[in-house]
């Protein structure tokens, strides 16, 4: 079978065009994966083969990633999947966190606590690396690397709220939001906003 989206089944094929006479093709093509046969008849001693049929066959099977376009991996960022993020540190593994993120189509914005290690190492940096993913079938991800635009004191209103209720219902946005006080109790969080320079963002 074919392993990818369309789920065709090539033996089949391929044994039909052995009982309609056709000489069986080298290579099977469907449009989510390279399918490459390599026929190896079975032993006969003792058996009556059966004509025009061939008995087994080794399957090689190489599935090819979809790759999303601009508006694809666009559309998949303003879902509200959870990202992990990456930032380099000097003596020690990158530092690797989920966050929420805010995408506007063009720009990534984090929220973050100021004195926090992934503030301090993006100080560092200046860069960072995103992967957002989509665990159920299509399987989907987008990656990127961005470089930091601006680190600002977040903004309760037009930043922190808006992030929240993307991925919160609206009830439970409302106590989270109370939770934190409201602005005076966000005032040394920060919201960074990155222009992604790299992409990979693939449909597997």
């Amino acid at each position: 079978h074919c392993m990818g989206v369309c789920n065709r089944d090539l033996t089949a094929e391929k044994n039909q065009q052995r009982q309609g006479g056709q000489q069986p093709a080298t290579k099977l093509w469907c449009s989510h994966a390279a399918i490459i046969t390599d026929w190896s008849p079975a032993s006969t001693a003792g058996k009556r083969p059966v004509a025009g049929i061939v008995r087994s066959f080794r399957l090689r099977i190489f599935c090819m990633a979809h790759v999303l376009s601009a508006a694809e991996r666009s559309a998949f960022l303003a879902a509200p999947h959870v990202a992990m993020l990456s930032i380099e540190a000097a003596t020690r593994a990158p530092l690797l966190v989920p966050v929420w993120y805010a995408w506007d189509g063009l720009e990534v914005g984090i929220w973050m606590a100021g004195d926090s290690r992934k503030a301090r190492l993006l100080r560092e940096a200046g860069r960072l690396s995103l992967c957002v993913q989509d665990t159920r079938r299509p399987y989907r991800y987008v990656s990127l690397e961005g470089r930091v635009l601006s680190r600002a004191p977040i903004d309760w209103t037009s930043q922190l709220v808006p992030l929240v209720q993307r991925y919160l219902e609206a009830a439970e946005a409302a106590r989270y939001l109370t939770e934190l006080g409201g602005p005076t109790g966000v005032g040394d969080d920060i919201y960074v906003r990155l222009a992604p320079v790299h992409w990979r963002a693939e449909q597997l």
